[in-house]
């Protein structure tokens, strides 16, 4: 049944209301809570998860309204204190190519992640209602050039366990040729003190295990004081798109006989390392290097040169207008046809900010790749190399990215804008550009007069109004704001009827879920539900957003 929708203004007003669910431990300085910020229930998880110390977390079921304590997993090197951070990828699950006899609605699936074995059935169970959804990448010569997405429904246990689709796929894969991504994400965890061999891992959903230890080169040789970052994951999308579909589209799709057909783009003309867009509609329209430096192209079907399907590349540049060209950080390894389709999307870098300095750290998070090396803007990694900010950090920073919006008609506001709030007492708000690759401080208009201090945190709400709120919780106050991404404006939010009290402590103590009725594909109804954990304390409230 479809839901309808029809807030009053001045009748229906937002308020926090006390959930049934009691954390199973109180907010301290370092804990965080991490949460999918994808726009679609298909794909999305419902869980809310809660870094609690180095070996566990614990999860709040949002359908259940209660808490699950104590998922254990290797042992972080660094602590849970000061400048702790968890941060969520969607995309990043397990991947690899097919086993032997595949078919059209069941596929082998190469060994799991850190030696992880799976129960029965545990992967038709993303943390609700569903099963994790299986990118299938028909890649190779003589095979579709096709890709294709489909929810798993049941799976044997094991190390390579057989998944079952939900429903058959177009083309048969081939074993040892044929791809899989799981999308069923990653949450990595970045411990506070001294930097070691440990300090950061990545805890596999599907498999429920953590990896071995990540990289640390070029991260600094502390952490501490508080933590940021935004997240540059493809699943991320605009309010009006879903997952696979990217930032813009034309009226070509694929995978139409999944769920729901995916719009896509469709190039124009091809060369080892450009790719060349539409003439009209889709990205005729796009501005100088408006999809440049935090975004990527990936092939989503090519039945002419099938073995180009799945590749990605960065854009580095791009001409405006009919016919843009993008140009890539390196060539094709298979050119694709002149006529592939395509989708623009975020490249799953994480750009972050940390301790009391003015460095942006930036992470190509291993979901495709092997592990790489954090890059700043003066030392190489395996991410792009983004500009840091024009002032330090301090306790109480916040940062969201601008990839849930529709761009103005003027284009003054864009998906690749990221905000960052420095904290340190202070209520200075800068702005990235990545077209120029470089930082301002904004003063937005219906200015705001509170500083952001020690336990300031904040929470990005990709669906409602259009995607263009981000809302926070300042200091230890009763106080909440939104911060409106596409006029630069802030605003008053449901006030908090519960006073919060204590020595202040950093920490994430917001998350988002989204309610989603499963209507019609194009007209479904999405909602936003914010949650917020008392400081220091293990009350959990929620709001509806209803405007």
């Amino acid at each position: 049944m479809e839901t309808v929708i029809n807030w009053k203004d001045a009748i229906d007003k937002p308020m926090w209301r006390t959930t049934a669910g009691v954390c199973p431990t109180a907010h301290a300085a370092g804990r965080n809570l991490v949460y999918d910020k994808r726009n679609h229930g298909d794909y999305r998880n419902e869980t809310i998860f809660q870094w609690d110390t180095v070996t566990t977390m614990n999860r709040y079921f949002t359908p259940n309204d209660a808490w699950v304590p104590g998922l254990a997993f290797t042992t972080n090197s660094g602590a849970i204190g000061a400048g702790a951070y968890a941060f969520f990828m969607p995309s990043h699950g397990p991947n690899g190519v097919v086993g032997a006899s595949p078919t059209t609605t069941k596929v082998t699936l190469a060994a799991l992640p850190n030696s992880g074995t799976v129960g029965i059935n545990q992967l038709a169970n993303c943390g609700g209602r569903k099963g994790f959804v299986l990118r299938v990448i028909d890649v190779g010569a003589g095979l579709s050039g096709k890709i294709e997405e489909r929810e798993i429904v049941a799976n044997t246990a094991g190390t390579t366990p057989t998944v079952t689709l939900d429903s058959a796929l177009t083309f048969t894969p081939t074993a040892s040729t044929t791809r899989y991504e799981m999308l069923s994400g990653r949450i990595y965890n970045l411990g506070s003190g001294t930097t070691a061999s440990g300090f950061f891992r990545a805890f596999d959903l599907a498999s429920e295990t953590n990896s071995a230890a990540l990289t640390n080169t070029n991260l600094p040789a502390t952490i501490g004081t508080d933590t940021t970052s935004v997240e540059l994951d493809e699943q991320y999308v605009p309010y009006n798109r879903n997952p696979g579909e990217g930032m813009l589209v034309g009226s070509a799709t694929y995978d139409a006989n999944g769920p729901w057909p995916k719009f896509c783009l469709t190039a124009t003309a091809i060369a080892a390392g450009t790719i060349t867009g539409q003439a009209s509609g889709g990205d005729a329209s796009v501005i100088e290097n408006e999809y440049a430096k935090m975004f990527q192209i990936r092939i989503v079907e090519d039945t002419v040169t099938p073995a180009a399907v799945g590749q990605r590349r960065k854009i580095t540049s791009h001409t405006a207008g009919a016919s843009p060209v993008y140009t890539l950080v390196s060539n094709w390894t298979t050119t694709p046809s002149a006529n592939c389709k395509y989708v623009i999307e975020l490249n799953n870098d994480v750009m972050l900010w940390t301790g009391t300095n003015a460095v942006t750290y930036s992470y190509a998070a291993g979901g495709f790749a092997a592990d790489a090396n954090w890059s700043t803007a003066a030392a190489a990694g395996g991410a792009t190399q983004y500009a840091n900010p024009g002032s330090a950090n301090g306790a109480g920073c916040m940062a969201c990215s601008a990839f849930s919006i529709v761009p103005d008609v003027s284009k003054n506001a864009l998906q690749g804008h990221v905000f960052k709030w420095r904290g340190g007492a202070s209520v200075t708000l800068e702005l990235y550009n990545h077209i120029t690759n470089t930082w301002s401080t904004i003063v937005p208009g219906q200015a705001m007069s509170t500083t952001l201090s020690t336990a300031t945190c904040g929470v990005h709400d990709p669906v409602s109004n259009e995607g263009r709120y981000f809302t926070f919780s300042p200091n230890v106050t009763q106080n909440t704001y939104r911060f409106d991404m596409l006029t630069r404006t802030y605003k008053g939010w449901a006030y908090l009827r519960v006073a919060q009290s204590g020595t202040a402590a950093v920490g994430q103590r917001m998350a988002w879920v989204m309610y989603d009725d499963g209507g019609n594909e194009r007209d479904r109804v999405r909602v936003g539900v914010i949650y917020l954990q008392t400081h220091l304390g293990t009350t959990f409230f929620d709001t509806v957003v209803i405007r």
